[in-house]
């Protein structure tokens, strides 16, 4: 329970509490204790979703790939290079997830460490959003005759598994007062 009285000294304001939590050896990291349960979910959480990413986004470009052959989208070259940049920006958000195991020192989480890669889980996200919108533009407005539903449909399903590894990252990286209320009532499985 010293995690508890940690995030509720935070929000009061004193500084005291916070000092306490620094480790030697780590000069200006401020660490906050994590529950167990969650700092293993964390773990194993951010590289199960990390690699589940990296495996699915190349795999899902290629199945898209296959069928706007079969149905005909429009595949001029600069097209092409368009809808390649939504799976190449999830692939980037996967390696944040896997490189954002270094958020934790044991069980605690270091907070700069843990902003940084927030940070990247936003740049990540919006680029997707961007790519996916320029995805979705540029055939339409250069070639609108052989749009198609799949021109709409591909950058939405990268836009979709994007925020499905935005929202999970987020959620270790930055976790919320009930989330960690939740895993240190004790030792019962919360998932």
């Amino acid at each position: 329970m010293k995690w508890l009285s940690f995030i509720f000294s935070r929000r009061v304001g004193t500084e005291r509490a916070a000092a306490g939590f620094r480790r030697r050896g780590m000069p200006h990291q401020e660490l906050v204790p994590l529950p167990p349960l969650f700092a293993s979910r964390f773990r194993g959480g951010v590289v199960t979703i990390g690699v589940t990413l990296t495996v699915l986004t190349p795999l899902m470009y290629a199945f898209m790939r296959f069928v706007g052959t079969v149905v005909g989208s429009p595949g001029g070259p600069l097209a092409q290079v368009v809808s390649a940049l939504p799976p190449l920006f999830v692939v980037a958000l996967a390696v944040t997830l896997l490189v954002s195991r270094c958020c934790l020192h044991g069980d605690n989480l270091i907070v700069s460490r843990a902003r940084g890669i927030r940070n990247a889980l936003f740049a990540c996200l919006g680029a997707i959003a961007v790519s996916s919108a320029v995805a979705v533009l540029l055939p339409v407005l250069t070639d609108p005759r052989q749009v198609n539903a799949l021109t709409y449909f591909e950058p939405v399903v990268f836009l979709f598994i994007g925020m499905i590894g935005f929202a999970s990252g987020h959620m270790f990286v930055r976790p919320s007062l009930a989330t960690l209320r939740r895993f240190a009532e004790g030792s019962r499985s919360v998932w």
